[in-house]
């Protein structure tokens, strides 16, 4: 497969993952299942819909939120302050992933 296809697929797959609104709609339902069980009034029963997440939205604004953090901070490489500056924000997302970093004692 070619990379610019496998890249596609892997959009793809971020966007509409496979069997997502199976199981979102199941647990949905599971849930407002027993939400109104026990609820008294008949006006306050909610549907399935009312516990399912929107991801495709929810992605694309979290996209947006990032292209918008990306075009405010452009890092220049070329300067020591800049690569300074890209060292610590590549720290930050490796501590995200996988956990917080530990320093090695030097000998």
């Amino acid at each position: 497969m070619p990379f610019p296809e496998f890249l596609g697929w892997q959009i793809f797959a971020a966007l509409e993952p496979f069997g997502f609104p199976d199981r979102e709609y199941r647990t949905g339902a599971l849930l407002a299942q027993i939400r109104n069980q026990n609820v008294t009034k008949r006006q306050k029963l909610k549907d399935a819909k009312a516990f399912m997440r929107d991801m495709p939205s929810a992605l694309l604004k979290h996209l947006e939120s990032l292209k918008l953090q990306t075009e405010r901070e452009v890092i220049d490489l070329s300067t020591a302050e800049g690569r300074k500056l890209a060292t610590a924000e590549a720290l930050k997302v490796f501590e995200l992933a996988f956990g917080p970093i530990r320093k090695v004692p030097k000998e």
